[in-house]
């Protein structure tokens, strides 16, 4: 799930971008086996990039460098985890499943605290690992952990430009505890 809420810089954006292209090369995904996806998300929850399109990892990056930057509003987490929860209902049992929340700031007041936890019960309940990346200083520590079942799926990052360097720190982290 990829930030393009309006307070989402156009250097932001491509930093998520990087990270996940970055991320996807570490787990080895796409592949025969796998399936991966992106969700844009601010006052709404876009599949840009939806799961069992690209079966390379070089054709799913250019399409990661392909979206587009164009905020879309205030950011609703909880829009955007309901989105994605409803993408992973497809998913097969057994498989495993993970999910990346970036974020670069906290939620809207529209979207409270019960309603975030809602969305985010619902891919848990899917079977769904959601790690959390906050990438500067507005994303709070508790508005990620409205989003996660433990504070071991959180990353914090001060800004994007860390983003990058940090996933050579997160990617193994998941690589040993999803699934």
């Amino acid at each position: 799930m990829v930030d393009r809420s309006n307070d989402v810089s156009a250097n932001e954006f491509q930093q998520e971008k990087n990270f996940v292209t970055t991320m996807v090369r570490w787990l080895g995904v796409p592949s025969k086996d796998s399936k991966v996806g992106v969700l844009l998300y601010g006052s709404d929850g876009v599949a840009a990039i939806t799961f069992n399109v690209y079966k390379r990892t070089s054709d799913f990056n250019r399409a990661v460098e392909r979206l587009l930057y164009y905020p879309s509003g205030k950011r609703r987490v909880d829009m955007a985890l309901a989105r994605s929860a409803s993408l992973f209902t497809s998913s097969h049992s057994g498989e495993r499943k993970i999910a990346f929340f970036l974020t670069g700031g906290r939620h809207v007041n529209e979207a409270g605290k019960r309603e975030v936890e809602n969305a985010a019960q619902w891919l848990h309940n899917a079977g769904v690992d959601v790690f959390a990346v906050g990438f500067n200083n507005r994303a709070s520590m508790e508005g990620l952990r409205h989003v996660t079942k433990t504070d071991g799926s959180i990353f914090r990052v001060s800004d994007s430009n860390q983003l990058q360097r940090e996933t050579n720190l997160i990617a193994p982290h998941v690589i040993s505890t999803a699934g």
